[in-house]
């Protein structure tokens, strides 16, 4: 089956039993937590995609380390995922229940790259902004990178916003090669 659906598959069905219990906003701040761990933590990559690691141990483990510290549904959700053996899936599963989760909220996802930190008023501006135009509420993530030089590069969705000084230099220095010069 293709990674993509199974990750699908599982997290419509977490998305719909968090939703049916009353516990759907849980979920999702435990699911973000989970997502960074699985995309930043070496070690537990390791873990989870080992697979000399028996299933059995990997749900002990698993228990030691989430029990308590994230919503009892997701705990068990964990556990079934290991024991059916898809725990290699859990970076899509996660990927996918945000997606699903932002749909079901009505919540666009944003990414702001900027050249330099930006300050909270210019933060909460933009995210106004990004309300009034999309008639929704706004989850921004926000990243510097030195190498747009200045101006900034907006993502919401498929659409990109590019004002960035260096696609601007790059822009030039096309229209330049192309004209000779």
């Amino acid at each position: 089956m293709d990674q993509g659906k199974i990750g699908v598959r599982y997290a419509k069905a977490l998305l719909m039993l968090g939703k049916e219990i009353g516990v759907l906003d849980a979920l999702y701040k435990n699911v973000t937590e989970l997502s960074a761990l699985t995309a930043n933590n070496e070690e537990f990559k390791f873990f989870i995609h080992n697979p000399v690691i028996k299933p059995s141990v990997k749900i002990s483990i698993t228990e030691k380390l989430f029990k308590g510290k994230i919503n009892d549904l997701l705990l068990r959700f964990l556990i079934l995922v290991i024991e059916n053996k898809r725990e290699a899936h859990f970076a899509s599963i996660f990927i996918a229940f945000s997606d699903q989760y932002h749909a079901e909220k009505g919540i666009k996802a944003a990414c702001l790259t900027t050249a330099v930190d930006i300050d909270s008023a210019t933060e909460k501006r933009i995210l106004e902004m990004i309300k009034n135009n999309f008639k929704a509420d706004v989850e921004l993530e926000k990243k510097v990178n030195k190498d747009i030089i200045g101006g900034f590069v907006l993502k919401i969705d498929d659409l990109q916003y590019d004002t960035s000084i260096a696609s601007k230099l790059r822009k030039i220095k096309s229209d330049l090669l192309n004209t000779g010069i």
